[in-house]
């Protein structure tokens, strides 16, 4: 993680050894499910997370210089095979909150250096279960919100402003349908956009009804 909120957490995060760790807040139906990467119990806002050591995992999509929301998936390895039948019957979990902490812990004291921070969240989306040699793999995969929002543009000036700021390619759209214009000796109208009503009519119908 490169930006941190808390000057705290940013300073203490540059020195050379730093005790980092991530916290997981599931919001299940059943109740909030809270864990973390290390091991025993933490505090955080009043909740108990608890330690799953190298029984958890994170894996977030890679960061780059692109505006795109990333999507994460939480792994958790060593599940009794008797326990995957809990897991398939838990169901309503779609869209349901996922939220990932980051925070740093004083090596000497164990207590944070300050609060921890989001570092990502988003809503649970499926879960997938690797079986063998007696245990269980389960990986919930989570999405940002942002990914399901449907991907789309409109030609207006407001959206072209938020696109590329100071562009006025489209400022006078709004004129546009009602816009005179003298071609040769011959006046050509918009009608209703370029083509007209019922798509054949408008300036380049008249054109091709020039003399």
């Amino acid at each position: 993680m490169t930006r941190w909120t808390s000057t705290t957490n940013e300073t203490e995060a540059a020195r050379p050894s730093v005790v980092l760790v991530v916290l997981c807040e599931l919001d299940f139906v059943g109740g909030v499910v809270r864990a973390h990467d290390g091991i025993g119990e933490l505090t955080h806002a009043g909740q108990t997370y608890y330690g799953l050591g190298k029984f958890g995992g994170i894996e977030l999509d890679v960061e780059d210089q692109e505006v795109s929301a990333r999507s994460a998936r939480l792994i958790l390895s060593g599940v009794p095979a008797d326990h995957v039948p809990d897991v398939l019957l838990e169901d309503n979990y779609q869209n349901r909150t996922a939220t990932l902490y980051i925070g740093i812990l004083n090596p000497d004291t164990g207590a944070w250096v300050d609060t921890p921070e989001v570092l990502w969240d988003g809503l649970m989306d499926y879960m997938t279960i690797e079986t063998g040699d007696g245990d269980a793999r389960i990986v919930l995969h989570v999405e940002d919100e942002l990914r399901r929002e449907p991907l789309q543009a409109w030609y207006t000036d407001e959206d072209q402003q938020l696109r590329f700021s100071g562009d006025r390619f489209f400022s006078d759209l709004l004129n546009v349908e009602i816009y005179n214009a003298v071609w040769g000796q011959k006046p050509a109208s918009y009608l209703r956009g370029p083509f007209g009503p019922g798509g054949g009519g408008g300036m380049f119908e008249q054109l091709r009804n020039r003399p």
